[in-house]
């Protein structure tokens, strides 16, 4: 146990250096932060100067207005952005020869898989903390106080593990390919159906085929928005659904997520053992 968790942390830290090597995530941070900036300032530009002291109400107010802002833009630059630009970490291996080299290492299949995921996990966990706290300290200055507490689990609770999903699917489904641009093709194919299933989060209707859609967590983060706005003030009725999100619908889509991360795992290291066998 103690070698396969060095060998685990060895390809994890070599895949964070990879990944700052290539600055393609860190491009990507830079780009996220200024789109998501952009977007705050233009929604935010009308609105008058908070007062020097706020009341608990427009604390709540300006809290949901920065959660709302940044929640449909965030997600959709994850689940769009991020799978063609990851999916080529181990097909890059592949095409540089090093497949034939780790082939010859002492570390099974399956631990490579695992490591490169998690290498890609930690890369874009530092850089959705960066892109947060730099919204967070904008939406402070431009609508003054702010509950902290609800700003941070939406991204923890529902931006943070939508990415995590759509590149953890678009780093394993791509692991076949044997050049890096045939696996950003596949990553394209991740995004654009993460694109497409955006369309089925506008029906109020929540089984495990829905939770089983990357967009499913559009759903829950703006469920988790209008329930904590609703805390405070009687929302419009056309909002009311949006709150009505059944608390079983998180768990199925938490669950679906991982079950289709560990199926295509598996078909992955079934598909590498046949092929060494």
């Amino acid at each position: 146990m103690k070698v396969a968790l060095s060998q685990l942390g060895g390809i994890v830290w070599y895949e964070l250096w990879l990944q700052w090597r290539r600055r393609s995530l860190l491009i990507m941070g830079i780009c996220f932060a200024a789109i998501l900036l952009l977007f705050l300032f233009l929604v935010t530009n009308q609105l008058e100067p908070p007062p020097p002291e706020m009341s608990e109400m427009g604390v709540t107010a300006a809290t949901f207005s920065l959660i709302l802002g940044i929640t449909p833009v965030s997600l959709l630059l994850l689940l769009l952005a991020l799978p063609p630009i990851v999916a080529e970490a181990i097909a890059r291996d592949q095409q540089l020869g090093m497949a034939e080299l780790r082939d010859t290492l002492p570390v099974s299949v399956g631990l490579y898989l695992i490591g490169k995921v998690i290498g890609v996990w930690v890369s874009i966990t530092l850089m959705v903390a960066l892109v947060g706290v730099l919204s967070g300290l904008f939406g402070w200055a431009r609508l003054g106080a702010l509950h902290i507490g609800p700003y941070v689990r939406i991204w923890l609770t529902a931006i943070l593990p939508a990415g995590l999903f759509a590149s953890g699917l678009s780093v394993l489904l791509a692991a076949g390919q044997p050049t890096r641009k045939r696996a950003a093709l596949l990553g394209g194919g991740v995004a654009l159906y993460s694109l497409l299933t955006v369309i089925m989060t506008i029906r109020p209707e929540y089984d495990w085929v829905r939770a089983a859609l990357p967009a499913a967590w559009l759903t829950l983060a703006l469920r988790a928005a209008f329930q904590y706005m609703a805390q405070s003030v009687a929302l419009p009725g056309p909002l009311l659904p949006m709150t009505d999100v059944p608390e079983m619908f998180v768990w199925q889509t938490a669950v679906m997520s991982v079950l289709q991360l560990v199926l295509v795992w598996l078909l992955m290291w079934g598909s590498w053992r046949w092929r060494r066998a």
